[in-house]
């Protein structure tokens, strides 16, 4: 008994002397920031590999060089469309425009 009595002498001691250091020490000084709204603009790139609902291989049939390409990727295009110009070597060596 004499021991509890002893403990609780002791811890409510120290609590009174935190009591007292907390009372006299001054506040401490808190910085504040006021915050406005407004507007931010955001954009966002991801990095990405596209493929096409049907992918198709074009090889060639002639020989010869692409010297002008009349389409951009991914644009639509209709059957018949002119889709590049080569200077194609027939097998003959002449060269053909078409």
């Amino acid at each position: 008994m004499l021991l509890v009595a002893g403990t609780l002498c002791a811890l409510s001691s120290c609590g009174a002397k935190d009591a007292q250091t907390q009372q006299g020490a001054p506040a401490p000084e808190i910085a504040v920031l006021t915050i406005e709204p407004s507007t931010a603009e955001f954009q966002n790139s991801y990095p990405a590999t596209i493929k096409g609902k049907t992918d198709i291989a074009i090889r060639p049939q002639v020989t010869g060089f692409i010297t002008k390409v009349h389409v951009d990727e991914g644009q639509h295009v209709r059957q018949g469309q002119t889709l590049y110009r080569s200077s194609a070597i027939s097998r003959s060596g002449r060269t053909s425009q078409g």
